[in-house]
């Protein structure tokens, strides 16, 4: 797709431009009115991010993500995010989605050849990706949900991470954010990761996504933590 956005180097920079792109795609293309159920929220960003890959040191960037449901196409809900392909993934690695220099094993899995292939390079996941939109009107099977999927993030080598989830309120975002930072701590992970909040639309509440990117590796605020000071 023209103009939509590749990765490069994998790192902070990439992640804060493509928190930036996304999100500002979705609140221009958004129809509030349509309502779409979470499962086309989810298509659309493993379709954004799949599109999102490129190569990597001149090499092709596999992207893995399962198969793309049809029940109901995303494009109606979308009006400015339409021309993004869809993907032609087919199943999971890891994660909901994931970009790695492994090969493409399209028809030669169980092949010698392709394992040859796969051992004789350096291998590494550039990009792992989680979302989870959490409960409408339920904060604490939310925490729960977006955590349990932090979780598996925290736990997987890449040189970046993306959690994309729904808020019930500022304030949840807020503290989704600085339990996420802390769990990123606790985990002694140093790289950066892009946390796209995607809110549940709620009456009198206005209705805006938003990014942000964790780095360093110094202890985040939090407020389980209190007025304890960083060693």
């Amino acid at each position: 797709m023209p103009g939509h956005f590749k990765f490069v180097h994998y790192d902070s920079k990439e992640l804060t431009a493509a928190g930036a792109q996304l999100v500002d795609a979705m609140a221009r293309g958004y129809d509030r009115n349509m309502e779409p159920p979470t499962e086309v929220w989810t298509e659309l960003v493993l379709d954004w991010f799949a599109c999102a890959a490129s190569t990597f040191s001149g090499q092709p960037v596999l992207v893995d993500a399962r198969a793309r449901e049809v029940r109901e196409d995303w494009r109606p809900f979308f009006a400015s995010l339409r021309d993004i392909p869809m993907r032609n993934t087919r199943a999971e690695f890891l994660l909901d989605l994931t970009h790695s220099t492994y090969p493409d094993f399209t028809g030669r899995y169980y092949n010698d050849a392709y394992w040859d292939e796969v051992l004789l390079k350096e291998r590494e996941v550039l990009l792992g990706l989680e979302s989870e939109w959490g409960r409408f009107g339920d904060v604490r099977h939310t925490r729960v949900k977006v955590l349990e999927e932090a979780v598996k993030l925290a736990a997987i080598r890449a040189r970046t991470k993306v959690l994309v989830f729904g808020s019930n309120s500022q304030k949840q975002c807020d503290h989704l954010l600085a339990d996420v930072a802390l769990l990123r701590y606790q985990a002694r992970d140093a790289a950066p990761w892009l946390l796209i909040d995607v809110p549940w639309t709620q009456r009198g509440r206005s209705w805006q996504p938003s990014s942000h990117v964790l780095v360093g590796t110094e202890r985040p605020t939090h407020r389980l933590l209190g007025s304890d000071t960083v060693t």
